[in-house]
């Protein structure tokens, strides 16, 4: 009677554990560190820290100020805080708040889901290049967006509100 008791025991820490070792935090000042994801939440907060995520992240959540974040890719990006820099490869979602953050990334749809940026706050800086179907959606003050696209993929969906805030097509 015991032995399954205690393999219910086993099975549900480990489960547990597993469920933990999704989810990455990483917290301070000035750290430094490179980090693989497996379909990992990565949350970052702090100051100065400077992170380079490699593989398929889930949630990128980047909080704070003056962080230097790289990703390889992630279904979805937020960062709010100030002045923080974040570049990477493709989301499906990117949401930048607060003040002075300069993000440059790619949006890529999924299958169902047109890919999505959402930029408020105010003197926040984006670069996304398209790589299918997008919305974009822009308030706040003083933001500027800058977007460009592949050959064959239509413009995005614009919606602009505010004050002062640009959303233009690059070169």
């Amino acid at each position: 009677m015991l032995k399954p008791i205690a393999l219910g025991i086993f099975f549900l820490a480990s489960v547990a554990c597993a469920a933990a070792a999704d989810e990455i935090n990483i917290e301070g000042a000035d750290l430094s560190r490179d980090v693989h994801c497996t379909s990992s939440d990565v949350s970052i907060s702090g100051v100065g820290n400077t992170i380079t995520l490699t593989g398929q992240c889930k949630n990128v959540q980047v909080y704070g100020a003056r962080h230097k974040v790289t990703f390889e890719a992630a279904e979805k990006v937020f960062v709010s805080g100030a002045a923080n820099k974040v570049s990477g490869g493709t989301s499906l979602h990117l949401e930048v708040d607060l003040v002075d953050n300069e993000v440059q990334s790619a949006l890529k749809p999924d299958d169902n889901n047109p890919a999505r940026l959402e930029v408020t706050g105010n003197k926040n800086t984006v670069a996304i290049s398209l790589e299918g179907p997008a919305a974009i959606d822009v308030a706040g003050s003083d933001q500027n967006v800058t977007w460009t696209s592949g050959e064959g993929v239509v413009p995005p969906k614009v919606q602009i509100s505010g004050i002062k805030n640009s959303v233009k097509r690059g070169k």
